[in-house]
């Protein structure tokens, strides 16, 4: 059995290269973070969204870190050393993102990465962010559009059929869907998200994109590009992330329990899996590069009343 938390493998080293940190200073200035010292990080698994916007906080700043996953939710020394030299004090706790165990108007700020994509009822969390927020608080939410990704282009597959590039977006339409009617959330819910904020009564709602890329390009010699690489090689050499057989297989039964589809989607799961493996020997021979490009939405908005 497994002793990894959630997500734990999209928690590799290239998640600390997410933000540009100029954007940021400019998100920072929009938000006026520096006004608020109290902050919840809703599902903070190793904290790397708590940690970069602390540093933007006013002093003392103190955070609350909470995950529904023990093993996140115990935090580890390492992160309250970074916290600490920062002077901020942060607070782990386990808590359910549709439940937080928080009394009315407690936080000047109330946060999430990549976490909303994860649940099955977001909206509800939504209102659960809201009710804990005090007034004029603010809430920001990061979530991506990840069905984006599928028609961005490399080298590798530059000069593809467009019946092969189609049939690459269908396995992932198809994988979302699945994620979706299991319950585990949408991948792309950062397309939604602003309708959301506005259901649950959010005002002076904000949406922006993140700049950041993950290009990659001869000599491939970044921290970034290296950190990528790592986890890359990991997914293929233990079936991990992207390359979890058993999940996807799950979410295409979701979808059509006849299995009907059942060969397509084995054909598309082994051939994204050969194409990673391809991508890696383009890289060793300098034959490899893209710009990188993905979606990341980050949202904020007021609680006035």
């Amino acid at each position: 059995m497994s002793n990894k938390g959630h997500s734990e493998d999209y928690f590799g080293n290239e998640r600390d290269f997410w933000w540009n940190k100029d954007y940021f200073d400019l998100l920072a200035k929009r938000w006026e973070l520096s006004k608020y010292s109290k902050i919840l990080d809703v599902g903070c698994g190793r904290c790397h969204w708590s940690k970069l916007i602390s540093n933007y906080l006013k002093q003392p700043a103190e955070v609350y870190a909470m995950d529904y996953d023990p093993k996140w939710a115990n935090g580890d020394d390492i992160i309250r050393e970074y916290f600490a030299k920062n002077n901020v004090t942060v607070n782990f706790m386990q808590g359910n993102a549709e439940e937080l165990p928080f009394q009315d108007n407690h936080f000047d700020v109330v946060t999430c990465q990549t976490v909303l994509i994860h649940l099955k009822n977001p909206i509800i969390a939504l209102k659960e962010m809201k009710r804990v927020l005090k007034k004029d608080g603010i809430l920001i939410c990061a979530e991506p559009s990840n069905i984006a990704g599928a028609l961005i282009k490399d080298s590798l597959i530059d000069n593809e059929s467009i019946e092969e590039t189609l049939k690459s977006v269908k396995y992932h339409l198809i994988y979302e869907k699945g994620k979706k009617l299991l319950g585990e959330g949408d991948n792309s819910i950062g397309d939604l998200l602003p309708g959301l904020f506005a259901k649950v009564g959010l005002d002076e709602i904000r949406v922006y994109l993140s700049d950041k890329a993950t290009p990659m390009f001869p000599p491939y010699d970044s921290d970034e590009e290296i950190a990528l690489l790592n986890t890359l090689k990991e997914w293929i050499e233990n079936d991990e992330g992207q390359f979890d057989y058993h999940q996807a297989l799950s979410y295409f039964m979701a979808v059509d329990k006849s299995n009907s589809n059942i060969d397509f989607f084995n054909e598309q799961f082994q051939k994204n899996k050969e194409r990673m493996k391809e991508q890696l020997k383009y890289i060793k021979n300098w034959n490899f590069y893209t710009g990188g490009a993905y979606v990341m939405y980050v949202i904020s908005a007021k609680k006035i009343e």
